[in-house]
C-alpha cells in the first residue's frame, strides 16, 4: 500500500502471526507496512449469483480483529 509494490505472500506455520512475502519487489516492504491481500475466483453464472467475498482484518500482530 506505501509504495506500490505487489510481492506474493506465501504459506508459513499456522498461527504462527508471521506473513511472509516473496518475490522481487518483497525487499522494498518493512515491518509494519500495511498489506492488502487478494484472492481471486472463476465463477460461473449460476455460482456468482450466491458468491459473497470474504473481508479479514487483522491488527499489527496479525490477529483477526473482524470478519465480514
Amino acid at each position: 500500500m506505501e509504495n506500490g509494490s505487489r510481492p506474493y505472500a506465501i504459506p508459513i506455520e499456522p498461527d504462527s502471526g508471521a506473513i511472509i512475502l516473496s518475490g522481487t519487489r518483497a525487499p522494498l516492504r518493512k515491518i509494519g507496512d500495511g498489506l492488502t491481500i487478494m484472492s481471486f475466483a472463476l465463477l460461473d453464472d449460476t455460482e456468482a449469483i450466491d458468491w459473497k467475498p470474504n473481508v479479514i482484518v487483522l491488527e499489527e500482530k496479525n490477529i483477526i480483529i473482524s470478519t465480514c
